[in-house]
């Protein structure tokens, strides 16, 4: 018999299992017992899932919040916006926070300077904004940490996830100084007359190796015993 699972329906099975020592946390509280909790991670896309307590244990609630529409909220990130969105019908959220979508705001940012495009690696718009050889990935990297918080806010208030939010996927890990010390909580917070709702919501950077095997296992073994 095969049992298939999603990979972020597979990741959030997994949360509630980790160590301390397989997160990082970025602000917040405590985690309510037993509120929901939500997984997002960018990396080849936006994977996003959730999970929820019942009577009957975690039950995980998959998604395609990824594809939700890509917002702007200040003139110089609505020009951003319309040059990503160019020779496009809309703007996905994953069309930016992904690893092609790094690459994607490098450009974008380039052009709007009128740079030459180059069309970099991902991993390569990382290591030169973190090393701050490029001002171009610095602030490309600026932007993509700002977007991931406030979208996980907005995540956050969907699911109602007083249970944590965690940032999974292999983008993340690689990105924590910055996620820490760059405007991402701020971003995250950043909602109005929901801010002192959202702000005791902790974040957890997923650090374990390979959670989501965790989570399929989690969730094969409450498969066979409801068979």
């Amino acid at each position: 018999m095969i049992h298939l699972f999603n990979d972020f329906e597979a990741l959030s099975l997994s949360l509630p299992y980790l160590a301390e020592v397989e997160l990082h946390q970025i602000g917040g509280a405590a985690p309510v017992e037993h509120g929901p909790k939500v997984v997002l991670g960018p990396g080849t896309g936006l994977g996003v899932a959730g999970l929820v307590w019942s009577p009957m244990g975690w039950v995980p609630v998959s998604s395609e919040g990824g594809h939700a529409t890509l917002g702007a909220e200040t003139e110089a990130e609505l020009a951003l916006v319309e040059r990503l969105r160019k020779g496009r019908q809309r703007l996905s959220v994953e069309r930016a926070l992904s690893g092609p979508g790094l690459t994607e705001l490098h450009q974008a940012i380039a052009a709007s300077r009128g740079h030459a495009e180059e069309v970099l690696e991902p991993v390569e718009v990382e290591r030169r904004a973190l090393s701050g050889e490029d001002e171009i990935a610095e602030e490309a990297l600026d932007i993509f940490t700002t977007w991931l918080g406030r979208f996980a806010g907005d995540v956050a208030l969907v699911f109602g996830a007083r249970g944590g939010v965690y940032l999974g996927g292999g983008i993340a890990p690689k990105l924590l100084r910055r996620l820490t010390q760059g405007d991402f909580r701020e971003a995250f917070e950043h909602k109005g007359r929901m801010k002192e709702y959202v702000g005791p919501i902790p974040v957890y950077v997923i650090l374990a190796e390979f959670p989501a095997l965790k989570g399929a296992a989690v969730g094969l073994r409450a498969k066979l015993a409801n068979a």
